[in-house]
């Protein structure tokens, strides 16, 4: 019989950043739609946008697993990218608490 293990899973989203990455967004979504400015000024703002979205997709969220294959972290929603540290690879692991805040994760 297989020996039981335990996984520790924990999602966390940074509301205060999400929600300013957003406004960024916002902001230069209407800096593009109503600029007058030269093209060039205006792609730049459309680059700004494409960044901006990105930024709020991947950095919504983040969940931590961590069990007898060693620790994963999945960034944003759909859980790209990603990271894996092998157990073999950790040296010592414990436990803390830490304050809440108003910019922690």
């Amino acid at each position: 019989m297989t020996p039981a293990a335990t996984v520790y899973t924990c999602r966390v989203t940074n509301w205060a950043m999400l929600w300013l990455n957003i406004f960024v967004l916002f902001s230069f979504t209407l800096a593009f739609v109503i600029g007058t400015g030269p093209w060039p000024l205006r792609f730049l703002t459309l680059a700004a946008v494409i960044v901006g979205l990105v930024r709020v997709i991947a950095q919504s969220s983040l969940r931590v697993t961590a069990g007898p294959g060693g620790l994963t972290v999945n960034f944003a929603v759909f859980g790209f990218p990603r990271v894996a540290i092998g157990r073999a690879n950790i040296a010592r692991a414990e436990i803390i608490d830490l304050p809440v805040t108003f910019w922690s994760h």
